[in-house]
């Protein structure tokens, strides 16, 4: 059994937009990166066992979004973004001290993208 969660995300980006009036149209691109954790169950001679790793994934962000002037002061917007964070093997090894003694190796190769919506609200002092 193999559970891969992806723990946290993050991501630099500039963005370049066009207003008119109360509205801003955008586009943003920049760095993105992700933390996820690997666990692996199960996966030895000896009975039940389990591996677990972290790794973390670095690539890019690409993806756009609208803002809106809703009063002087308040501004909502919706973001969209897409990450690309690459291929990444991760390898497990367990031994079974026999006997016989035994090695038991496992890799795992995970192509990490995500898509991510967002809403906000804002202020301005």
């Amino acid at each position: 059994d193999m559970r891969q969660k992806v723990d946290t995300t993050w991501a630099a980006r500039g963005r370049i937009g066009w207003a008119v009036e109360s509205f801003m149209a955008y586009i943003a691109g920049g760095y993105a990166g992700a933390k996820l954790d690997t666990r692996l169950s199960d996966v030895n001679f000896a009975g039940s066992s389990s591996m677990s790793s972290s790794s973390t994934h670095h690539g890019w962000t690409i993806g756009g979004g609208i803002d809106f002037l809703v009063t002087p002061n308040w501004i909502v917007g919706v973001d969209y973004q897409y990450k690309d964070l690459g291929h990444k093997t991760t390898t497990f090894v367990a031994d079974y001290a026999g006997p016989p003694a035994l090695e038991y190796t496992n890799s795992v190769r995970t192509k990490l993208t995500t898509n991510q919506f967002s809403f906000r609200a804002g202020y301005k002092f």
